[in-house]
């Protein structure tokens, strides 16, 4: 994901390969984060690609027109339905605005370009119609609550210990609580990691560049969006207000997701991609140790910002 190349450029065949891991990880990224349909979010950027920017082929532009028809299908079924296609639909247009205004940025940034602009745009109308965010925020908590019942009620048919019944009802319980309060930062995560998907289908499909993303390991964005974190902790910190105590700590949670990614990157950087037992051994210890793994790989990342540890690893190395 540090291509930095024209939107239409050919393919280059010689950059290191990243294979399929890294879209397999945005998809489970996707997929796990997405409060609203993953679909949407990947394949809605996708088709507007298609569609705005050369080379437009003929089959790739029948199946983003069979997206966008396929998309709207069907009746309107509530607050959630008009709320994720209108989401999709105004990061779909700020990407395409961010790819083809800003070639000589990274694909990072023209991500973060692109959803910083969908979350202005989204927070004007919401501020001219403050109604509609109600609506939307009521219909989101109870979508997320809904979820964590379902799972409630999963595992407590099929558990016997009344005690860990109990640990688990009160762990979902602050989970959920959670969500609720942070769900528009997870959202950003799920649409960060779906325009960087879209974005590959539509080099592959587009431009047959066998290679869209280089590796993992070299993944960065601008230093100066430490700033944001920053400006998040004065909103948590001082005494705004319920709202904007609320925007500081989403601020907080998509940086810190940002920021694990980056200290991720410094890992493979400084030791290496590991092989397949290492990555399910890493798999398990995040699972059962994810807030340590988290705010470990957060720290690095920070860390990142004013040592480089890239750029001294490398200058070590003979």
């Amino acid at each position: 994901m540090s291509e930095q190349r024209s939107p239409t450029s050919p393919p280059t065949h010689q950059r290191p390969s990243s294979g399929w891991g890294v879209p397999v990880v945005l998809g489970f990224i996707t997929m796990g984060f997405s409060t609203v349909s993953p679909a949407l979010l990947i394949l809605l950027p996708l088709a507007f690609l298609m569609l705005a920017i050369p080379p437009r082929r003929l089959w790739p532009v029948a199946v983003a027109v069979a997206v966008l028809v396929a998309s709207f299908a069907g009746g309107p079924d509530g607050t959630l339905w008009w709320f994720s296609r209108g989401w999709s639909l105004i990061l779909s247009a700020w990407f395409v605005l961010a790819v083809w205004m800003l070639p000589h940025l990274s694909l990072t940034m023209r991500a973060l370009t692109a959803l910083g602009g969908a979350m202005a745009s989204a927070g004007a109308l919401f501020l001219v119609n403050r109604d509609g965010w109600r609506r939307v925020d009521w219909s989101m908590t109870q979508h997320l609550r809904n979820g964590a019942a379902d799972i409630r009620a999963f595992w407590m048919a099929r558990l016997e210990d009344e005690r860990f019944k109990g640990e688990m009802s009160n762990a979902l319980d602050r989970f959920a609580d959670w969500q609720t309060f942070a769900y528009p930062a997870i959202l950003a995560v799920a649409s960060f990691s779906a325009l960087a998907l879209a974005w590959w289908f539509w080099r592959r499909l587009s431009l047959r560049d066998p290679q869209p993303f280089g590796r993992l390991r070299d993944f960065r964005f601008s230093d100066h969006l430490v700033w944001v974190v920053i400006a998040g902790l004065l909103l948590v910190v001082l005494p705004f207000g319920t709202a904007l105590t609320r925007t500081g700590g989403n601020l907080l949670a998509f940086m810190g997701a940002l920021y694990a990614l980056r200290g991720f990157a410094v890992m493979l950087w400084l030791f290496g991609a590991p092989g397949v037992i290492g990555a399910v051994f890493g798999a398990i210890v995040f699972l059962l140790l994810y807030p340590v793994v988290m705010v470990t790989t957060m720290m690095i990342g920070l860390t990142d910002t004013w040592l480089n540890l890239r750029a001294r690893q490398t200058s070590k190395e003979p």
